[in-house]
């Protein structure tokens, strides 16, 4: 039995509503469940012929969306609870790679509205005369203060600019990006600032060891990360940023970033609170495996921390404190729970680095060390009442035994089927 996926509900179909198929006076409610197809830079009519040219570039798919779709507000979706092709606008590129390789060339941040589903087959790049200069970090794609909207699928090769994201949801709700390919080479490769139930799942990045974060959120609540291979990042794999709270990170494979420097696999620091951290794979990072710290904002409190596998990383396996000196820059009240560390060059299960205060680690396999003694539960507590033989053995039995919880799971000891397949994908594809 294969890991249940928890994701929303949008469904992908093709109504082949042309936009010139609309009045110029339509409403919002009367362009729910259009769907417009692009392929390669040629609008398809509804009776599958070829219809007007639109080009390749984001310029022109801009000026598309917000000719053909009609304006969506907070009023158009407030009565609605099932969002699914009945209800959502739908557009899909599809296209060969052309001379530069890639189907589609962002030259302006493609801006997505409301309750609209962007689905991408084959690949978008950076065109030579980009002028993606609306702030600092500027997307190819942008999710910005948009509800109910998803990008599914595609290439999203950022790498042509070092200061280009490939794909930003920022403020709104509900966004989801899923199954894409990201590359970067500068900043991140996908962003959540702000906002509330975005999701990013089952999508592969590679940072080629230039970008600095593969999956970032900042300051976002029930955030959702889940399913995704990310790798060579230089500063962080996955990273749970200030203020970032309620949210969860589960079944996510994170290696190989930064080899020679101390980004970490999965952070989670600087005032975020209450995450769920489960059941990933943190291995071959040069930095720790799963991070909790606190050095500039404030305390990383109330996170669970569990089922989680950190090995072979050049820092700690996995490690929870802060810089201390201040009464806000500790790690306090986290759980750490059935956790697998081993083979790291730091210490397998750094309990105290730096300043904690109440944490509770239980039922880990793996060594428990410090930075700085402890002295009393008030700062960390370890509870293992197995003997060390006893712990040896239950370890055993998880290896060799599939029981209806580990087989739910994808069998061993939380390790996901989806997650080994995908390691093993990326491994055959560096080496080829």
């Amino acid at each position: 039995m294969k890991p249940v996926a928890l994701t929303l509900a949008f469904a992908v179909v093709t109504t082949g509503i042309a936009p010139h198929a609309l009045s110029a006076h339509a409403t919002a409610h009367a362009a729910h469940g259009m769907a417009i197809t692009v392929d390669s830079g040629y609008i398809v009519n509804t009776d599958g012929s070829v219809g007007d040219f639109v080009g390749t570039y984001t310029s022109g798919l801009q000026q598309l969306i917000d000719d053909s779709y009609p304006t969506i507000t907070t009023s158009d979706f407030s009565s609605i609870s099932i969002f699914n092709a009945t209800e959502l606008r739908y557009l899909t590129l599809k296209g060969d790679a052309s001379t530069d390789g890639h189907s589609y060339l962002s030259d302006v941040t493609l801006q997505l509205p409301s309750m609209f589903v962007l689905t991408l087959e084959g690949s978008m790049g950076v065109a030579p005369n980009a002028t993606l200069k609306s702030d600092v970090t500027p997307p190819m794609v942008a999710l910005d203060g948009v509800s109910y909207s998803a990008v599914l699928g595609g290439t999203y090769d950022a790498t042509g600019n070092t200061t280009y994201e490939a794909i930003r949801i920022k403020d709104g709700s509900h966004c989801k990006v899923e199954g894409v390919t990201g590359y970067g080479s500068g900043t991140n490769i996908i962003e959540v600032h702000n906002g509330n139930r975005h999701e990013i799942s089952h999508s592969t990045l590679d940072g080629g060891d230039a970008a600095f974060r593969c999956i970032w959120l900042l300051a976002t609540n029930h955030g959702l990360v889940h399913f995704n291979y990310a790798t060579r990042c230089v500063g962080h794999v996955i990273d749970f940023d200030a203020y970032t709270s309620n949210s969860a990170a589960w079944s996510n494979v994170a290696e190989y970033n930064n080899p020679t420097g101390v980004g970490e696999g999965i952070f989670v620091e600087e005032t975020a609170t209450n995450n769920f951290i489960f059941n990933n794979t943190a291995s071959n990072n040069g930095g720790n495996g799963i991070a909790l710290y606190s050095s500039v904002v404030g305390p990383v409190t109330g996170n669970i921390i569990a089922a989680n596998t950190a090995e072979n990383n050049a820092g700690h396996g996995l490690s929870s404190g802060g810089y201390g000196h201040d009464p806000v820059k500790h790690a306090g009240d986290n759980i750490f729970v059935g956790n697998t560390a081993s083979g790291n060059s730091g210490n397998d299960l750094q309990i105290m680095h730096g300043a904690a205060i109440n944490d509770y680690w239980t039922g880990n396999d793996g060594g428990y060390t410090y930075d700085e003694d402890p002295h009393s539960s008030a700062n960390v507590t370890v509870f293992e009442p197995e003997q060390l033989a006893q712990a040896a053995e239950r370890a055993r039995a998880w290896a060799r035994a599939e029981p209806p919880l580990a087989e739910a799971w994808g069998g061993g000891r939380f390790r996901s089927e989806e997650n080994v397949l995908l390691r093993r994908s990326s491994r055959a594809s560096r080496r080829g």
